[in-house]
């Protein structure tokens, strides 16, 4: 697909987000690339449902009810139909947050809504084990794996159906909302898609425009200061130094090996000074 046709679409697909990137970077950019980018934070992810089965419990953020120093954040405890989650925000335990949704509520993802998939929670861990499947990898388990999406004004935890149940059967059964038919979604699976905004893409090319690479200093002498080392080491201790610097400067009983310790001063290595003065 040409450049000018990925720029027609408004979310694209890991892959073709990786493909557009190495057209217009003009390198190699792999769907693991693309999946480092996003547990980076340089590149926002987003997700929708694929099918019905997928469910989820809308959440808000829990206030506390007081606070005493920085740390310690005092919160009302759940009634029975509560349900309230901690979750991870970073490495920092103090960057947790509190949700709290009603627990027999759970609602359908509609398939044609796109929701951000933020680093919180379990959604890091499911994108590193996404990451090492399509490297071949073992998933890594996680108490804290558990995928929350954001929307405008809320989150929703995923859930997905149990193995052991059939959908069709709780649909006539009038089951299908029932929570104790679901267990909460742990991994990227066949129940949602990635996708990456177009604009996402554009403010991540734009960045790198904004933060060159700096241009690596050149820790190579150059041939003006290998022959001014070269004079010095000549007029200094004279034929013996050029002719085997190596054996010279790793001799602990030379000239220039003394003088240096008893200055304090640094010198490279043998090795490293022979291959200056071949040059």
């Amino acid at each position: 697909m040409s450049n000018k046709l990925f720029q027609l679409k408004k979310y694209l697909s890991i892959d073709d987000t990786a493909k557009l990137l190495s057209i217009s970077l003009g390198e190699s950019i792999t769907n693991k690339d693309i999946l480092d980018l996003i547990l980076d934070n340089h590149i926002s992810l987003k997700v929708k449902a694929t099918h019905s089965k997928v469910k989820a419990i809308p959440l808000s953020v829990c206030e506390p009810l007081a606070t005493m120093g920085n740390l310690i954040k005092i919160y009302k405890s759940a009634t029975d139909d509560e349900m309230i989650d901690d979750v991870k925000c970073g490495e920092n335990f103090t960057r947790n947050i509190k949700l709290k949704g009603d627990k027999h509520f759970i609602v359908d993802l509609r398939l044609n809504d796109y929701w951000l998939f933020p680093m919180i929670g379990g959604n890091r861990l499911a994108i590193e084990n996404y990451k090492r499947k399509l490297n071949g990898q073992s998933s890594i388990d996680s108490f804290d794996g558990y995928i929350y999406l954001k929307g405008d004004n809320d989150y929703c935890k995923l859930y997905t159906l149990k193995k052991e149940k059939n959908l069709m059967e709780l649909v006539s059964e009038h089951l299908d909302y029932d929570i104790n038919n679901y267990i909460p979604a742990t991994e990227i699976n066949n129940d949602i898609e990635l996708f990456i905004e177009a604009e996402e893409i554009k403010k991540f090319e734009l960045s790198l425009l904004d933060h060159p690479q700096e241009k690596k200093q050149d820790t190579e002498p150059t041939n003006l200061q290998i022959e001014f080392i070269r004079n010095l080491l000549l007029l200094k201790y004279g034929d013996k130094a050029i002719d085997n610097p190596r054996n010279f400067i790793e001799n602990k009983r030379s000239e220039l090996v003394k003088e240096f310790q008893l200055n304090a001063l640094k010198y490279p290595s043998g090795k490293i000074l022979e291959s200056w003065l071949k040059k």
